[in-house]
């Protein structure tokens, strides 16, 4: 219960600020610019993984961390928060999330195969490309999700919608209350990516060898694409098109991939196509990275690994009969994977 108090008092110290902290919608009638300081003393802080602070003193200024001192002092002005016998911890962040996004892509009502899609804007050919999409431009906060979040110690997410084998510009955004403007802390934050070709009506890619050679075609495209465009095809004389998708790409080694997958052979199979680019890539795990933990322990690459553990199977007179022992052997390991992976030098 101290806990969840805590949290709700913190929570309702940022909040206030942020929504207050509006500074481009006009102003209607009076208004105040009080500013926000709040000091809460006498915690204990887990400041950084290893690192506490005994009777510290936590001042947030205006919605922002502003000090965390041992024995600080309230500064002049601020509103006192006595925190004895309390701890606490720096929020969550989920980097691979969809918070604050309604967005759907057009349904194809074209019944029979379909082979090319209507190009758009300077899309790319294929409909599970959408690299050019900016997913800032959608965003709408959600304070009923927001508040299942928090509840769970959540404050920050990473957020696009997870459609397609190249998902476009993620966002970073609060989960305090207030207009959408104030809750964006990085507008452009990494790709998002995956093998599922999500809602895509086109045949094409049927398979996952189909999503790797398309995913490959792609990063190749981009690498030509920014040395080709704006020069003269010598082939037929024209200039080379403007392509949203492929010039979206042109940082990608830098600003990082945020790549989903659903078992530990997915995972190897995504590390092994990323690596080939030299893209900075952070992998979605499944909980099953134990099952192949000496290849994954090599990777060039981070880790998002999932803290939902395996339900414990039914092992009555019917159900034993049918149990697999596979799942018996994931409900056995699955707590300890996060363990497993912390040993290695991954």
């Amino acid at each position: 219960m101290k806990i969840k108090l805590l949290s709700a008092a913190l929570t309702y110290g940022i909040v206030c600020s942020v929504a207050q902290a509006d500074q481009t919608s006009p102003v209607i009638g009076l208004h105040h610019k009080t500013p926000e300081l709040i000091a809460f003393t006498n915690a204990t802080i887990h400041s950084q993984p290893g690192k506490v602070i005994e009777n510290a003193t936590l001042v947030i200024n205006n919605g922002r961390v502003q000090s965390v001192i041992k024995n600080g002092q309230v500064p002049p002005g601020a509103k006192h928060v006595d925190l004895q016998g309390y701890t606490i911890y720096p929020g969550f962040i989920d980097a691979y999330s969809d918070y604050g996004i309604t967005f759907d892509y057009p349904t194809n009502d074209h019944r029979g195969p379909t082979y090319r899609i209507d190009r758009i804007g300077g899309n790319a050919a294929n409909g599970a490309i959408h690299a050019q999409q900016n997913w800032v431009d959608h965003f709408v906060p959600d304070s009923k999700k927001a508040k299942a979040l928090l509840n769970n110690g959540f404050t920050v997410v990473q957020s696009a919608k997870q459609d397609g084998l190249l998902q476009g510009r993620a966002m970073t955004v609060s989960l305090a209350d207030g207009i959408a403007n104030d809750l964006i802390y990085n507008a452009k934050a990494q790709h998002f990516g995956s093998f599922d070709k999500g809602s895509s009506a086109q045949d094409y890619p049927s398979s996952l060898m189909g999503s790797i050679a398309l995913l490959r075609q792609t990063f190749s495209d981009a690498n030509w694409y920014q040395d080709a465009y704006g020069k003269i095809n010598l082939q037929d004389g024209n200039q080379i098109e403007y392509n949203s998708a492929l010039a979206a790409l042109a940082k990608i080694e830098q600003q990082g991939l945020v790549f989903g997958t659903d078992n530990e052979h997915s995972l190897l199979r995504a590390a092994k196509l990323i690596n080939q680019f030299d893209i900075d890539v952070t992998l979605l795990g499944s909980g099953f990275e134990y099952a192949r933990l000496d290849e994954i322990s090599q990777l060039n690459a981070k880790l998002i690994v999932p803290l939902a553990f395996a339900d414990k199977p039914e092992l009555g007179i019917a159900q034993g009969r049918n149990i697999v022992l596979a799942d018996l052997r994931h409900w056995e390991r699955s707590p300890g994977n996060l363990a497993t992976l912390e040993n290695t030098d991954l």
